[in-house]
């Protein structure tokens, strides 16, 4: 059987930008940071996190919300300025939220007819995946939107991976990638999954990017409605999805393939992380590794459903070229799960 890759990735907006610096060695080399594309911010701050970003070693790729667009103009500029700060290699490419659109691209797909790829010689991109369906959109205008984009993008000469939105229900991820796996889409999926924080801030948060959360899912995640207060994490998430993968797997459904995970946001995972190390940062952490390996691990889909049910941090699947990295951060996230459970 092939060898499947499993890493992760995060998302960090301008404003928590100063936290990158004092986590830098928590965080493997090359790790590839999602850059938020937030209607409170700046295109300048925008741009300070992507050159900060790509300083510390990591790996900016900067979401870009077509519907937040003005112009043309505007998107050539914010291109070209993005790839001047933080030379990124990838772009993630969304419709964005707001009701009305600042310019010409009312979806994803009218910035990408726009040339805009080609012009910038952007030849690899993100795009989004919703398993839980979106408020916005039917199931049918989804799967439609990702024919045409696969269609578009295929004959483009585009490599594209697939980021979910955040879930709280991973039954509900894994039967969405097997559809996906039995619609011919071999692409990378990074499966989005919340960073620790209350429940009641990971509930608004849910409801604001329409993601379903009823009574029966937020039990199975560990969220109570009476202790709205009461810190969650990613831990019954991913052990749901272990189960998921292996009851697809005894069905004979594909759900494997190249499979990632993706946090969101990284902030509230280095902040976890920086208590639970007695806040020193980059200070006194041992010395970063700077050869390139990366932070992608080859395992297979058994070992994947192993590491997930196991409980193990994410972190831990990384490659032994960052397995010092890896302890690292497996430390600090033990350590802000047993704040959890005295909580």
């Amino acid at each position: 059987m092939g060898r499947k890759r499993l890493s992760f990735s995060m998302e960090i907006t301008g404003k928590d930008i100063a936290q990158i610096s004092g986590a830098r060695n928590l965080i493997p080399a090359g790790t590839p940071v999602k850059i938020a594309f937030l209607g409170n911010e700046t295109h300048e701050q925008r741009l300070n996190a992507a050159r900060v970003i790509h300083e510390c070693g990591f790996a900016p790729e900067p979401i870009i919300s077509a519907r937040r667009l003005s112009s043309q103009a505007e998107a050539d500029g914010l291109i070209r300025a993005y790839l001047a700060a933080g030379k990124p290699q990838r772009f993630f490419i969304v419709g964005g939220d707001p009701a009305m659109p600042a310019g010409p691209y009312d979806n994803a797909m009218r910035l990408m007819e726009s040339g805009i790829l080609a012009r910038h010689g952007i030849t690899r991109i993100g795009i989004a995946g919703h398993p839980e369906g979106h408020p916005k959109a039917t199931d049918e205008m989804l799967w439609d939107a990702l024919e045409w984009k696969r269609a578009f993008l295929s004959k483009s000469g585009v490599d594209f991976e697939i980021t979910t939105q955040f879930g709280l229900d991973p039954v509900a991820v894994i039967d969405w990638i097997a559809d996906l796996r039995a619609c011919g889409f071999d692409n990378l999926v990074r499966i989005g999954v919340p960073g620790p924080t209350d429940a009641g801030k990971l509930l608004r948060f849910a409801q604001r990017f329409g993601v379903k959360s009823s009574l029966g899912v937020l039990r199975r995640y560990g969220i109570s409605l009476t202790r709205l207060l009461h810190p969650v994490g990613p831990e019954r998430f991913l052990q749901g999805l272990g189960r998921a993968m292996q009851d697809k797997a005894a069905q004979g459904r594909r759900s494997g393939g190249d499979i990632l995970s993706h946090s969101t946001p990284l902030a509230a995972w280095i902040r976890a992380a920086l208590a639970a190390s007695g806040g020193r940062g980059a200070a006194g952490r041992a010395s970063r590794d700077r050869s390139g390996a990366g932070t992608e691990a080859e395992i297979d889909g058994d070992d994947l459903k192993r590491t997930v049910t196991g409980n193990r941090s994410w972190s831990g699947c990384l490659d032994d070229a960052q397995s010092s990295k890896a302890r690292q951060w497996d430390r600090a996230q033990s350590g802000q799960a047993r704040s959890y459970r005295r909580s």
